[in-house]
């Protein structure tokens, strides 16, 4: 794992500014304590950064594992732009010298890459400034309301940021997490197949993923996240994503209980231990939180399930419905998860076939073209795996 120099990673770039600081991000790493796979490659063409190894590389070796010392704490500095470029305004004492080194070196790279100008022509967030309605439509007015304290100056500046960062532990029996930049792991794009990042506290590792449809570029997934949240989060088009988070909703159960629905950008579960029924569906689960009565339940987070799991969001609304207080018999649970479950498929679908309907019968506000076909694509895919739900398979 450990190189002793930048000549054993592997670097093909089509420009020799983006080579001289891929260079000085992987020798700044190795100094840091980083450790880079032997045989990696990193790549650059017309501006667009991956990060390659070899067919035969086994599927979850180490790629890269970035220790705290090489990360770029957000707070830590702040950087200005003028048009599309970005520059270093300050930097606090707590960043070493090394960091502040690798911190111009990635500055540099997103520059002469323009990423950006390409984030600009395609993020959902400048949709803020020119089609509010149509944003709130796509999220929700409290999600919006986090823009309200952008400065209008750094707005783009701070979507940027936001699509690239990572929110990290800063302990491991801590839940205070902060912002980091990644020198290197920035480059690997997103695969909703993929594995996300592990490491903990101590570190931020990725390990080998590729696309099953063969090549050998390598992957890493962002979260678990859906073709929405893909759009939302990070401005571009994703149709891989397996599962549709559901829109956010109130649902009555039985005569006396209600479930209600949120869809949060970040949503694991709360559980310190998973119930035993619960066991396999940890990639199913979002956060919790039930009344003392037991008539009120709120899901962080209810996903949609692919074919193969036809089963996962039955036996999560099962199970949570059993322990309600709804008014009604324990025999009543299976009509009550009957009821819930398609009037959760049936919203989802009105949802995104009301939103493509008024968006193909009307004109765009200019500026919004590239946003708005994005938003098409994104609600047709969401409709396909909606469709394709099966209340059979779920209930066998």
């Amino acid at each position: 794992m450990d190189c002793a120099g930048t000549s054993i990673i592997n670097l093909e770039t089509d420009n020799s500014e983006i080579e001289h600081h891929l260079e000085i991000l992987v020798k700044l790493c190795l100094e840091g304590g980083a450790e880079l796979n032997d045989r990696l490659n990193i790549r650059s063409f017309e501006g667009d950064l991956s990060i390659s190894a070899p067919a035969e590389l086994p599927t979850n070796e180490t790629l890269i594992k970035l220790p705290p010392t090489v990360l770029l704490p957000i707070p830590s500095f702040e950087l200005e732009l003028r048009d599309t470029e970005i520059s270093i305004a300050s930097i606090s004492g707590e960043l070493s010298a090394t960091q502040q080194k690798l911190l111009e070196s990635m500055v540099a790279i997103y520059n002469i890459t323009d990423k950006v100008h390409r984030y600009q022509s395609c993020s959902t967030d400048t949709l803020y400034h020119l089609d509010r309605e149509l944003l709130v439509r796509l999220t929700n007015t409290q999600y919006v309301s986090n823009y309200d304290a952008w400065s209008k100056e750094n707005f783009l500046l701070q979507s940027f940021l936001k699509s690239r960062y990572l929110k990290k532990k800063v302990a491991e029996n801590s839940d205070e997490k902060v912002s980091v930049l990644m020198p290197l792991v920035d480059f690997f794009n997103h695969h909703p197949l993929a594995p996300g990042f592990s490491g903990g506290a101590k570190a931020i590792k990725v390990t080998r993923y590729s696309d099953p449809e063969g090549g050998e570029e390598c992957y890493v997934r962002y979260g678990r996240q859906d073709d929405h949240q893909i759009l939302v989060g990070y401005g571009y088009t994703e149709t891989r994503c397996p599962a549709v988070l559901s829109i956010p909703m109130e649902l009555p159960i039985g005569n006396t209980a209600t479930l209600k629905l949120l869809r949060n950008y970040s949503a694991k579960h709360n559980f310190k231990q998973l119930p035993t029924a619960l066991n396999d569906l940890a990639a199913y689960l979002s956060p919790v939180q039930f009344s003392e009565d037991k008539r009120s339940l709120t899901l962080g987070c209810l996903r949609i399930p692919p074919k193969n799991a036809p089963r996962a969001m039955r036996r999560i609304l099962s199970f949570w419905i059993n322990r309600m207080d709804h008014g009604g018999t324990r025999s009543e649970v299976s009509r009550l998860v009957d009821e819930a479950e398609i009037t959760i498929v049936d919203k989802n679908h009105s949802y995104y076939t009301k939103l493509l309907s008024d968006l193909e019968s009307c004109a765009p506000v200019p500026g919004t073209e590239i946003q708005v076909e994005n938003i098409k694509i994104m609600a047709r895919s969401q409709l396909n795996k909606i469709e394709a739900y099966s209340f059979e398979r779920a209930k066998s």
